[in-house]
């Protein structure tokens, strides 16, 4: 009945409808507020999982070619060295690890003197450590071999040398024989042996020696002798895991720079001396760091540098090797170069691609100073 009454009654119905539209509105309110809150926590579990998507990505992706070489290297340090604490790796097998190292170190450091490393170039070095890595880890599945490609003998290269070296036609620097006189040496050819010929015999070039690159062995040794100080530095704990990296950084350093001085074939005096001097100075580091406190040889190359090739410049003087124009050109060089590095020191410490920019410009200047023939003189 009290229903009927609102339906027929117009006014009655319009307050009940009154009434009741607050609390309808509420409803519709708290409706929209779960669907607003189911739709926030749906976004918030969409944003979550993007973001774990991205994460996951990252790690996975972020494989050897997007770590960068130099604290891959680092890192291989650090395991070589646990790997001897807890006597996983022998000391050999430490050894070829630290000499794998320290090739692709040298070779990161031939490849960036060039210039920027480009893609085939990284990818190159990552897959050195990679196989450097799993020899770490595994050595059972990955038997510990040296990666450096096997130097050849001496002898070998001075064998090479020599038969370079023989001119294909003696003949063709002496004036050609009378028809007569030919006929006749070549019958005395058949009976008497080559070594006997009257023609004096090609001056046999320096690079054409049966012995070993002079001081290279030395240097060789000291190598080997440091390496393993500095190993057992660390196990004595005479040295911390920072202070060896930075001496095996200066040994890597000085092998760069000898194999850099070698390539001619030979290593003279004034290279000798600057090596040697380096070597002594990272050894006095590992004996006693508190009166030689440990630091990177590296700052110290380029004025090496300046003095080797100063003292390059005055024996080519004095042997007359070098012309007065000549000497001029290449000592204004040398000038440049030291005036280019002050400049950049002045505003910090040099950068790898300055040190490389000024390591590039002297090997111009030296290879004017040590072989003009090959490389004319001229201004830089």
């Amino acid at each position: 009945m009290l229903l009927k009454a609102i339906l027929y009654d117009p006014l009655k119905l319009q307050v009940v409808c009154w009434l009741a539209l607050p609390e309808a509105r509420a409803q519709e309110r708290q409706l929209q507020e779960v669907d607003m809150k189911k739709t926030g926590w749906y976004r918030s579990f969409v944003m979550v999982v993007i973001l774990l998507g991205m994460s996951f990505t990252y790690v996975f992706a972020g494989t050897t070619s997007d770590t960068p070489i130099d604290q891959r290297l680092i890192t291989q340090q650090k395991r070589i060295d646990d790997g001897i604490k807890s006597k996983q790796l022998t000391q050999d097998e430490a050894k070829t690890l630290q000499d794998n190292l320290s090739y692709i170190k040298a070779e990161e450091a031939r490849l960036k003197a060039v210039g920027k490393l480009n893609a085939q170039e990284n990818e190159r070095l990552n897959k050195m450590l990679d196989q450097n890595s799993y020899m770490i880890q595994d050595k059972k599945t990955n038997p510990v071999k040296a990666m450096a490609p096997a130097p050849v003998a001496p002898a070998a290269l001075a064998a090479a040398a020599a038969a370079a070296s023989v001119p294909a036609k003696p003949a063709a620097v002496s004036p050609a024989p009378a028809p007569a006189a030919a006929a006749a040496a070549a019958a005395s050819a058949l009976v008497k042996p080559v070594a006997a010929s009257t023609a004096p015999a090609p001056a046999k070039p320096a690079a054409v020696s049966t012995a070993p690159v002079p001081g290279a062995a030395g240097v060789e040794q000291r190598f080997k002798n440091q390496e393993k100080r500095i190993n057992d530095g660390i196990k004595s704990g005479q040295l911390t895991q920072s202070e060896a990296g930075a001496l095996r950084d200066n040994l890597n350093y000085i092998k760069a720079e000898e194999a850099r001085l070698k390539a001619d074939g030979r290593l003279d005096k004034s290279e000798q001396q600057r090596l040697t001097k380096m070597l002594d100075q990272n050894s006095n580091m590992i004996e006693n760091k508190k009166t030689n406190p440990v630091k990177v040889l590296k700052d110290s190359h380029l004025q090496g540098r300046f003095e080797s090739q100063q003292e390059k410049i005055d024996r080519g003087v004095i042997s007359g090797a070098l012309t007065k124009d000549e000497t001029k050109i290449v000592q204004d060089n040398l000038t440049k170069i030291k005036a280019e590095e002050a400049r950049l020191k002045k505003e910090g410490k040099l950068t790898t691609e300055e040190k490389n920019r000024l390591e590039k410009m002297l090997d111009q200047n030296n290879d004017m100073i040590q072989d003009k023939t090959k490389n004319p003189v001229k201004r830089m």
